[in-house]
């Protein structure tokens, strides 16, 4: 039975550990040449660009491809964010996206090199889990005092006057604690009283 959870943990842990959303998104097109022949099964150099704002000039990030290959019907698939980044640009990591718009430029070298010929935008738009998660980044700032409905007592639990806000409790000084954490001692055998202070 030891076993058996050992297993089960190690099977799992792997799970935990790429619970992150991957930093890389899919792309693919259709390739064709100047005269609309579909570039099938072929190696085809490639440089993906995104550019932030609507004037399409601020390159944020810049990465290339190597061994880039179409299938038999001409498509193209790649991941951007895999690639190899040019010096013009950081890590994909970086890309401030709650900064848009973003738009997606795409060259690509029919000869497999980098003389690229085919080029290509188009706007990068939200995808419905991402429309999500911004709704959910937004949804708390972290801070206790942004609460709503902020908890004053622990009513309901037996407790009756647990630590709310106007507690006596909450206006305990250092003073008061070095006081309880002072040591007293005396001869307790017998019926004497003993009288202990600062307390």
């Amino acid at each position: 039975m030891k076993r058996l959870i050992i297993l089960c943990t190690i099977l799992m842990l792997p799970f935990s550990v790429f619970s992150q959303p991957p930093q890389k998104m899919s792309y693919q097109s259709i390739l064709r040449d100047k005269d609309g022949t579909l570039l099938t099964s072929r190696i085809v150099g490639m440089r993906t660009t995104i550019l932030q704002g609507s004037d399409i000039q601020r390159v944020v990030y810049q990465e290339t491809y190597n061994l880039t290959a179409t299938n038999a019907n001409g498509l193209l698939t790649v991941e951007i964010g895999s690639g190899k980044p040019t010096i013009v640009s950081g890590p994909f990591t970086s890309i401030p996206w709650s900064s848009g718009p973003f738009f997606l430029k795409t060259e690509i070298d029919p000869a497999g090199s980098t003389n690229y010929t085919i080029t290509g935008y188009s706007q990068l738009l939200s995808v419905p889990y991402a429309l999500y998660a911004d709704a959910a980044g937004n949804s708390f700032s972290g801070s206790f005092n942004d609460l709503t409905d902020k908890p004053t007592s622990l009513t309901g639990y037996g407790i009756n006057d647990a630590m709310r806000i106007t507690h006596p409790a909450n206006v305990i000084t250092s003073g008061d604690i070095s006081n309880w954490n002072t040591p007293h001692s005396g001869d307790v055998s017998g019926s004497t009283v003993i009288t202990v202070t600062g307390l």
